[in-house]
């Protein structure tokens, strides 16, 4: 009823995990023709685990059972029964980029967004959030983000929520509230630590070494003590 199409399969009587699962597609014979086993964590994209985007097979020479060939829908709500769009906007550029989730005063938590695109990007509208059910903090009319260009904000003199020390996701949203710009899926940090991608704008978020919002990220933080080796199958399948 939601999506209005008719002669449709089903129903399906059950669900999908959230977190992580299998989905396969079999002959009658039982046998396997098609296998995905899909996760609601990096590198899978986050936006399709409460966000509202279906994952859709966007690069299909990588093979079904690959992350890589997977994308997140073009717009909120997926298109079941079609084929997905492939649409642009502006914002396609921006990304999370460093956030700062353990504070104490006088430091608040803060969240930076960074542009990797080579033109200016008019942010008016977007909504922070770290609830997709509720989208919490509207960047004001008239913010322009440049191009390589960073800006950020921080808690309750500016955006009305606070980040959860133990970790949570964030939501950067359209809008027009029809499709997650970025999504990040962070762990807890440490008092006064900031976490971000490095380089800005990578694939890859860690701990700072420092604290640079509203400038190029610092390196990862070193930490003097590492996990330096693990056993997690013996032979003799005794630890």
């Amino acid at each position: 009823e939601h999506y209005g199409l008719t002669n449709v399969l089903g129903p399906y009587d059950g669900s999908l995990p959230t977190t992580q699962g299998t989905v396969e597609l079999r002959n009658r014979d039982n046998a396997v023709l098609l296998q995905v086993n899909y996760s609601d964590t990096h590198p899978w994209p986050i936006s399709p685990d409460r966000g509202g985007h279906s994952l859709v097979l966007a690069r299909p020479s990588f093979g079904e059972d690959d992350v890589r060939a997977w994308a997140q829908s073009d717009r909120i709500d997926g298109s079941p029964g079609q084929a997905d769009p492939v649409t642009s906007e502006p914002t396609d550029s921006i990304v999370f980029n460093e956030w700062l989730a353990h504070t104490d005063l006088p430091l608040t938590d803060a969240f930076e967004i960074y542009n990797h695109g080579n033109d200016p990007v008019d942010l008016s509208g977007v909504w922070v959030t770290d609830d997709p059910d509720t989208n919490k903090f509207r960047i004001p009319d008239g913010t322009i983000i440049p191009p390589r260009g960073f800006l950020w904000w921080r808690a309750d003199e500016e955006f009305v929520f606070q980040l959860l020390s133990e970790g949570e996701r964030i939501y950067l949203v359209n809008s027009n509230q029809n499709r997650i710009i970025d999504a990040i899926d962070f762990r807890g940090q440490s008092n006064a630590v900031a976490a971000g991608r490095s380089p800005d704008g990578g694939p890859y978020h860690y701990c700072l070494a420092s604290r640079t919002l509203g400038q190029p990220n610092s390196q990862p933080l070193r930490f003097g003590v590492v996990i330096n080796e693990i056993m997690f199958n013996p032979m003799s399948g005794e630890l």
